[in-house]
């Protein structure tokens, strides 16, 4: 989502960090990034706590703002 003065843009559960190579799949993929949770747009409609990731030890689930991470099955099988 990137910084900005939004204060939802700026909470903990859009501080994802990625690996050189994970960062270039999502700038080339925008799409399917934005599908699989990496990728919200910063115009709010969709709150980055509101989409789950696939963290890459953790499996998938949703990043909170207190910055813990809760577990959940894979919601986006449908789509892959």
């Amino acid at each position: 989502m990137g910084g900005t003065k939004n204060p939802h843009v700026n909470e903990p559960a859009n501080g994802v960090t990625l690996c050189r190579e994970c960062h270039n799949y999502v700038e080339r993929n925008r799409a399917d990034a934005t599908d699989m949770g990496w990728l919200i747009s910063r115009l709010g409609v969709t709150k980055p706590t509101e989409k789950a990731i696939q963290h890459a030890r953790h499996g998938f689930g949703w990043l909170r703002d207190d910055g813990g991470f809760t577990p959940t099955t894979n919601p986006y099988k449908d789509k892959q």
